[in-house]
């Protein structure tokens, strides 16, 4: 009988030899686990990760699961990626883009997080979380440093949608 291993990237896995788990099953990992071994599939639900997985050119050739994966037509771009969309005042700089090259793509996946609802987001947050504390300044920092557009403009891939 086999067995399915999910090994994420954290501290936990430090010494084990990932490797010697594909003698007894199948392994899949989660988020950044690609950067230093390649499961038989991956499964990333954060939006700037699986950008940043698919910038890499990983899910060409291996298998991932990503969360609201949606193909759109390059058509759809311009008008999709309106300055309003990402801030209020229409201002919207070059750092809030994040893209892959779209060389002869004719889809994309795009991904957003306004810059004003973020800060308001955070702002809420913080004071809900004043007396419990329970949130680490580094944590603030990852989840709310990039608003923006994160697009990836993609290719023929090993990509299935899934909506966990």
């Amino acid at each position: 009988m086999k067995r399915v291993f999910v090994i994420c990237n954290g501290e936990s896995r430090k010494g084990v030899d990932l490797a010697e788990l594909n003698k007894y099953g199948k392994v899949y990992g989660c988020n950044a686990l690609y950067r230093d071994y390649e499961p038989d599939a991956l499964i990333a639900i954060d939006e700037q990760l699986m950008h940043e997985i698919y910038w890499t050119g990983y899910p060409i050739d291996h298998v991932c699961y990503f969360r609201n994966w949606k193909r759109l037509p390059g058509e759809a771009y311009e008008q999709l990626t309106d300055p309003t969309l990402v801030t209020d005042d229409g201002n919207i700089t070059p750092d809030m883009i994040f893209s892959n090259d779209r060389g002869d793509k004719t889809e994309f996946v795009m991904h957003g997080v306004h810059r004003d609802r973020m800060k308001e987001f955070e702002d809420e947050t913080r004071e809900n979380d004043k007396e419990d504390q329970i949130l680490h300044e580094d944590v603030y920092e990852i989840l709310f440093t990039k608003p923006g557009f994160f697009i990836s403009w993609v290719d023929e891939d090993k990509v299935t949608r899934t909506d966990f």
